[in-house]
């Protein structure tokens, strides 16, 4: 299967559609980290959010992760307050009013939030650490930081700065067995899959739907991307792989849907490692590829 660009419903191969020229955007348009990986952009309210975040996730570790949303004096306290409760992500938000003020309860975590985006981040980050078995606090503070305006969402302008900022910071690193997101953080770098994974965490955590696709000739080796499924069709400025209908790939069932490809630095286009007449040739999980 071939890229389709879509400001021209036509496929055409990837080498006529890639970006290069986002790569050399890495002046003033890059958001610089701070230590641990957050982005500088309110600083103060992000440092707290993470900490809060982290804070909690370090019990849930000490403890085996055996929470009750709400217990002992926080229940009687609750009791006498106006409650409402609702789902994140499959994960229970409790909203609780006092006057005119309300503060936010997440399931799994012993503390409290003080906005309801707070509460959503803390929400993905659970969701985050059962679905990948990964709580390493450097990367969980990189995938908070990408959120730059602290809404709780990922958006694909956030999403395009991230990528620099990865791109400009972790270096291609050559090696045997495809790295966890916090271990390509751990070593400074990654090969394609290794990239493809921490991009695929990333959009784990704020809870795309994500895959891992190898693009490459009909045998021989190949160059791995992320894949973000969209539906209904991307914007303009974005290439895709398109399934007209639920396809069986290499054992796993793909939704229909358009698949935009994230490689390195670039958002929706492919980089010089994808070479004239390649094709999509597989797709993966993403947390089936870790140590393969």
């Amino acid at each position: 299967m071939y890229l389709i660009w879509s400001e021209n419903i036509a496929e055409r191969p990837p080498e006529a559609i890639r970006r290069p020229s986002i790569l050399s955007r890495l002046t003033s348009s890059i958001v610089s980290f701070e230590s641990g990986g957050a982005f500088v952009a309110d600083g103060a309210r992000l440092d707290a959010i993470r900490s809060r975040i982290q804070e909690a996730l370090a019990r849930m570790n000490e403890d085996g992760g055996e929470h009750e949303a709400m217990s002992g004096r926080q229940a009687n306290n609750a009791a006498q307050a106006s409650i409402r409760r609702f789902s994140h992500r499959g994960v229970d938000v409790f909203e609780i009013f006092r006057g005119s003020t309300s503060i936010f309860r997440v399931e799994g975590f012993s503390s409290s939030m003080a906005g309801l985006s707070e509460a959503r981040t803390a929400a993905n980050a659970l969701i985050f650490q059962r679905t990948t078995g990964i709580s390493d606090k450097k990367l969980i503070a990189l995938y908070l930081g990408a959120d730059r305006n602290g809404n709780g969402y990922l958006s694909w302008p956030e999403l395009e700065t991230f990528q620099r900022s990865l791109y400009s910071r972790y270096r291609y690193v050559s090696n045997e067995t495809a790295l966890r997101p916090d271990e390509f953080i751990a070593v400074g770098g990654g090969d394609c899959e290794d990239w493809a994974l921490v991009t695929a965490g990333l959009c784990r955590f704020w809870g795309w739907e994500t895959y891992v696709g190898s693009i490459g000739p009909e045998t021989g080796v190949g160059h791995a991307v992320d894949l973000i499924r969209m539906n209904p069709r991307p914007d303009r400025r974005y290439a895709f792989f398109r399934f007209e209908e639920r396809t069986n790939f290499n054992g796993i069932t793909i939704p229909a849907g358009y698949y935009v490809p994230v490689d390195y630095g670039i958002v929706g286009g492919l980089s010089s490692a994808v070479k004239r007449g390649w094709r999509l040739r597989a797709i993966y999980e993403p947390e089936s590829l870790y140590g393969r």
